[in-house]
């Protein structure tokens, strides 16, 4: 069974994502497509967004960081 630090793992893997998408977009934007390397530019900011939300999330459930139940 999986647990928080599986989660964690999983969120952070989108990080690899988002530097793949960015080295192509370099490939692209060396080719003058400027077309392609906008669309590439929002999918990699798309992705960020998600990863921020997935990570806020997980904070908001385990009660992590600014949602830390202080007694």
């Amino acid at each position: 069974m999986k647990d928080r630090f599986d989660l964690e793992q999983e969120i952070m893997g989108l990080y690899g994502y988002i530097d793949q998408i960015n080295l192509i977009k370099a490939a692209v934007d060396s080719e003058n497509n400027k077309i392609a390397s906008q669309a590439l530019e929002g999918l990699a900011a798309m992705l960020e967004l998600h990863q921020e939300r997935l990570s806020d999330t997980m904070c908001q459930v385990l009660h992590l960081d600014e949602y830390r139940e202080i007694d």
